[in-house]
């Protein structure tokens, strides 16, 4: 029998065993970590059947995903099933993917703007050694606790309206910018460009025309 023919047969015994109520509920008080037990309601765990894998995965990797509601807002445990180790050392980035399109999935299904929990899981029944991390930082090498620091932050957001001119125009040609659209839309511009035009000058002596231009039929689009 061929490794493929293994590998379906696997697939769909595993598959056919957690379509079962009660095999569903064992596996999962089984495998999910105790805070993720204490807040999920386990009578309400439903099989979806929707699949996020890629396309060239699918004859060795199969996920299935449950709905279930996490103190008692929908939220789903996503079951990645693989059954030979294969050298994919980018899992962890792929499980990110697969997450977010669960997210934009639930976001359509639902017409919510609020994201759902997620908890994903891999059931590995292979004989050698799982050795890939299941930790998405360890794929940023060294930079590893940088990218904890940034990606678990919120977002950096610049809003030019509360930051005043002072500060914006601490860097003459970004400051040119960063004020010329604070300002676009102000009905009286004229104060504005007259300001705008001593850096433009300033600018100038340093040969910098194109960027004089460009800020000059950006004010002319909108003027």
């Amino acid at each position: 029998m061929s490794s493929n023919s293994h590998l379906n047969s696997h697939d769909r015994f595993f598959r056919s065993m957690m379509t079962e109520p009660k095999v569903i509920r064992e596996f999962f008080e089984q495998n999910l970590p105790d805070n993720i037990k204490s807040i999920i309601n386990f009578e309400t765990i439903l099989l979806q059947k929707e699949s996020f894998i890629d396309d060239r995965l699918r004859l060795q990797i199969t996920d299935m995903l449950y709905s279930a509601e996490f103190s008692g807002r929908i939220g789903y445990l996503y079951l990645l099933v693989e059954h030979q180790s294969i050298p994919d050392n980018l899992m962890a980035f792929r499980i990110l993917k697969y997450m977010v399109a669960i997210m934009e999935y639930h976001l359509r299904k639902t017409n919510s703007d609020v994201l759902p929990i997620i908890y994903p899981l891999i059931f590995y029944s292979g004989n050698r050694n799982y050795n890939h991390s299941t930790d998405l930082f360890d794929l940023f090498g060294d930079k590893k606790e940088l990218a904890k620091d940034i990606l678990w932050q919120p977002y950096r957001l610049i809003e030019l309206s509360k930051i005043p001119d002072d500060k914006l125009k601490e860097f003459l040609r970004y400051g040119v910018i960063a004020r010329t659209m604070k300002y676009i839309y102000q009905k009286d511009f004229l104060p504005i460009l007259k300001d705008l035009i001593n850096d433009l000058r300033h600018i100038e002596t340093f040969g910098d025309m194109n960027y004089i231009y460009t800020i000059l039929s950006y004010i002319l689009i909108f003027s």
